[in-house]
């Protein structure tokens, strides 16, 4: 499944880290295909191990490939950064008012419905948004 990412996030491997086009491009394929938060530790501590510490750019990439990880645990179509908070679209068929209702108990009502999405009214931070995500994809494992 499919998750959308829109979240003004600058992410990409800097030429003055990675000059080689060829090994960009194979980071960037495993970015694309990864399916667990271990595998991405992996990845991160093998280009790290390879190359040096990872420059923010790349880091963001790491940290928004984690945000689709979770997304998907979650059942979203899309995440949007908006002023105040994010919108998290929802893959209805797994949703329910229980687990809805039960989600936004979790954050003192600065949670809200619309149609086909959540609204998440916090301070528009990515590690916020992280803890988020968890939250609710506890919060929807505890219903299936």
């Amino acid at each position: 499944d499919l998750v959308v990412l829109d979240l003004n996030v600058d992410g990409y491997i800097p030429s003055s880290y990675i000059e080689g086009e060829v090994l960009k491009a194979q980071i960037y394929k495993k970015l694309a295909n990864i399916a667990s938060k271990e595998d991405l530790l992996k990845l991160l501590e093998e280009v790290t191990e390879r190359l040096g510490p990872v420059p923010s750019e790349l880091e963001n990439l790491f940290l928004l490939a984690n945000t689709r990880i979770l997304a998907k645990a979650c059942h979203l179509s899309k995440i949007k950064r908006e002023k105040g908070g994010f919108l998290l679209f929802l893959r209805e068929e797994h949703y329910n008012m229980d687990i809805l209702q039960k989600f936004r108990d979790k954050f003192n009502g600065e949670v809200f419905f619309g149609e086909g999405a959540i609204t998440v009214k916090l301070p528009n931070k990515l590690y916020l948004l992280e803890h988020v995500l968890k939250e609710l994809a506890g919060t929807v494992a505890n219903f299936h």
